[in-house]
């Protein structure tokens, strides 16, 4: 019986982790996605060097996020 109630409470712990994480994943995912969307854009604009190079630079780090 003890070890029903183990595995029982090891099954739910288990759920819950995997609940926690898939809302985890869903609000980072969506304001990551504003991010690529808003740097692709703004990518498409002539800008100086300087500001080109840092935008690069936000949205590979973003699509790298997105990718963990």
């Amino acid at each position: 019986r003890r070890r029903h109630l183990a595995r029982d409470e090891a099954l739910h712990l288990s759920e819950q982790r995997e609940s926690f994480l898939a809302r985890v994943s869903h609000e980072v995912r969506t304001p990551l996605n504003s991010i690529l969307g808003y740097t692709q854009l703004l990518l498409q604009h002539g800008l100086e060097a300087d500001a080109q190079a840092k935008l690069n630079s936000v949205h590979g780090s973003a699509s790298l996020l997105l990718e963990i």
